[in-house]
């Protein structure tokens, strides 16, 4: 419920994979060889932001190879009981996401960006993994989240994050919109298209990854 795993046939598994892939689509890139040591990709800070400075600081390469535009030509939607999400065939790649947090100091929050790799990096990258104190709390007891903490989870009491002020405006429904970012490349592609979310969570988001991938794949024939 809290984060992304890959399971592979041979029975591999790769926990935590939302930030990196998150760094990747926002950036735009679209092959890539990841290589993993280990059975879960670094926490970091808790944002896809050191994953997306690591990638600029490299450098990127062009290949001769035509770019090919993954596009909706018609609309999908999924709901997962009182979440929903819908994607709108787009010239662009749009999210517009937003969260409600009732009798919480998050409240609703909207966020509604144009990803570009720039607006991802000012705006969507640097946004961490939250959680309410109480659910901090609750979380740990349970023996999860033990490596979490104030430095890398944004942790929120009354109206101000522990440890700090926000990074960016609406800072939790922008970390919202780098998961989505994340899992719906597990459809194998960055489809272009509107996103809009209400309530999501990655539940949600790989079940639409996984629909845009059934009806792009039935309609190039393959």
């Amino acid at each position: 419920m809290r984060s992304t795993s890959l399971l592979f046939p041979g029975g591999e598994r790769v926990g935590t994979v939302e930030h990196l892939l998150s760094a990747i689509a926002g950036l735009g890139l679209d092959d890539v060889l990841i290589t993993v040591c280990g059975d879960e990709i670094p926490i970091m800070d808790g944002s896809p932001l050191p994953f997306a400075e690591a990638i600029n600081t490299r450098g990127l390469r062009e290949f001769d190879s035509e770019y090919v535009v993954c596009s909706l030509s018609v609309p999908v939607c999924v709901n997962l009981k009182k979440s929903q999400i819908i994607a709108l065939p787009s010239d662009e790649l749009k999210i517009t996401y937003v969260i409600d947090y009732p009798d919480s100091p998050i409240g609703t929050e909207m966020m509604d960006i144009v990803v570009t790799p720039e607006n991802f990096m000012s705006q969507i990258a640097p946004a961490r993994t939250f959680c309410l104190a109480k659910e901090a709390e609750a979380i740990r007891a349970s023996g999860f989240g033990l490596g979490g903490g104030e430095d890398n989870v944004l942790i929120i009491r009354d109206k101000d994050p522990a440890g700090g002020r926000y990074r960016v405006n609406r800072e939790c429904a922008a970390h919202k919109a780098a998961d989505l970012l994340g899992d719906i490349m597990l459809a194998g592609f960055t489809a272009f298209a509107h996103y809009i979310c209400v309530r999501g969570g990655h539940a949600l988001h790989i079940k639409l990854a996984d629909r845009i991938k059934r009806i792009i794949l039935k309609n190039s024939g393959r």
